[in-house]
């Protein structure tokens, strides 16, 4: 079987037209209460049935199917059980209470990542957006996190939910979260400081000069963060300076971004941004919230990007801000044009609107499906289902043991 092969992302494609659809639904029924929720539930259960059913697909199951099976019930923890974050195994341990296998903790672990995400989506898109943010969240950051970050995802979601403790200035209920977050995933710890950061407006001609710095880090790729830990790995010595010196020569951590059709996405995607920020202020009441969680992402990515380990890792800690973002973008482009026919009505009336809803949808749709292509037309991302398609661990394990190597350096 190829290693390497866009036939593996049927099943992703078939998902988000489903969801394309779906979308459309529940636009045109923005005002009817009752099919709104029966779109969201149907958007809801189906992400249950395709990700909580899975088989053994992606990278991190190599991971989290020998620790869950070798972590205990929550009465029978032990030291040695704790082989990742605290908060994780406990999380594990209260399912082998109840002597449920791995595909039934993925199962329920989807039931509760659908259930907080849909609190978060609801909260911050306005209404008749709900399936418009599902489908961004899968191609900007969620089907990563989904399938490959389950540690990541409690401490992203659990952090989506303390927002609502920024806008109302409650310091306690929000470190009560993010620690929690904490206890799932170390890298929350990047989320504290944002309670004193989050809520304050940017001048937008600050949030252009970030955004052009930061490119011309890119393009010219300035180094500072290797000679850094070069540095600093030459003053602490011993095996510090081992672990700095393999880590810096490892390609798989080491390496940076190139030019890809990612970059183009990030700087329209800012351009954006900047071009509609006095709007998407106006918009939404939060939306200086995901704004600034915005800036953040693009600083992750233009000014770490000497280390692509770096930008992919704290980059997915700011991606929800797409979640939110994107849609009001897409509806922001396509008012904006009422106003251009409104001017000039003998010209314009109904036909810009049209023509840029059009190419705006255009746009949308074949980025989201270029990126579900991207991210699955490898074998480890051939579907399988536990329902019907089920591999076993050993088959699956053996495919995988097979294909990294190539996936990983073409070999």
């Amino acid at each position: 079987m190829k290693v390497v092969d866009p036939i593996y992302s049927i099943p992703y494609l078939i998902l988000l037209l489903l969801y394309f659809v779906l979308a459309i639904v529940e636009y045109l029924n923005k005002n009817d209460q009752k099919r709104q929720w029966a779109v969201i539930i149907t958007c809801a259960t189906v992400f249950v049935m395709f990700f909580g059913l899975r088989g053994f697909i992606g990278w991190d199951w190599t991971n989290y199917y020998p620790l869950y099976n070798s972590t205990p019930d929550l009465f029978h923890l032990h030291p040695q059980a704790f082989q990742t974050e605290v908060g994780f195994v406990v999380y594990m341990s209260i399912f082998k209470i109840f002597a449920l296998d791995y595909h039934a903790f993925i199962f329920v672990s989807s039931i509760i990542h659908v259930c907080l995400l849909s609190v978060f989506l609801k909260r911050y898109l306005p209404n008749g957006l709900y399936v418009l943010g599902f489908i961004v969240f899968i191609v900007m950051g969620g089907f990563g996190m989904e399938v490959d970050a389950m540690r990541n995802t409690m401490s992203i979601l659990l952090f989506l939910i303390s927002i609502k403790h920024v806008e109302q200035r409650n310091f306690v209920k929000f470190y009560a979260l993010n620690i929690v977050g904490f206890f799932f995933h170390i890298s929350a710890v990047i989320y504290l400081p944002l309670y004193f950061l989050l809520h304050k407006t940017l001048n937008r001609w600050v949030v252009g000069a970030i955004f052009l710095v930061g490119l011309g880090v890119f393009l010219l790729q300035v180094e500072y963060i290797k000679p850094f830990l070069d540095g600093a790995g030459d003053l602490l010595g011993g095996r510090f300076k081992y672990g700095i010196v393999n880590y810096l020569n490892d390609d798989t951590y080491s390496k940076s971004y190139g030019l890809t059709i990612g970059l183009l996405e990030r700087v329209a995607s800012a351009l954006l941004v900047i071009l509609y920020y006095p709007k998407l202020l106006k918009m939404s009441k939060y939306g200086v919230i995901f704004v600034n969680a915005f800036v953040c992402y693009f600083i992750s990515f233009f000014y770490f990007s000497e280390m692509a380990v770096i930008s992919v890792r704290v980059g997915l800690l700011f991606s929800f801000s797409y979640w939110i973002l994107w849609p009001l973008l897409i509806q922001v482009m396509t008012d904006k044009t009422t106003a251009l026919s409104a001017t000039f009505p003998l010209i314009t009336r109904g036909v810009v609107v049209k023509v840029t809803q059009v190419v705006v949808a255009v746009c949308f749709v074949a980025y989201a499906n270029l990126k579900i292509v991207g991210m699955t037309k490898t074998i480890l991302y051939q579907y399988d289902s536990i329902v019907c398609l089920d591999k076993s661990y050993e088959e699956r394990k053996a495919i995988f043991e097979g294909s990294t190597t190539e996936i990983l350096f073409g070999e």
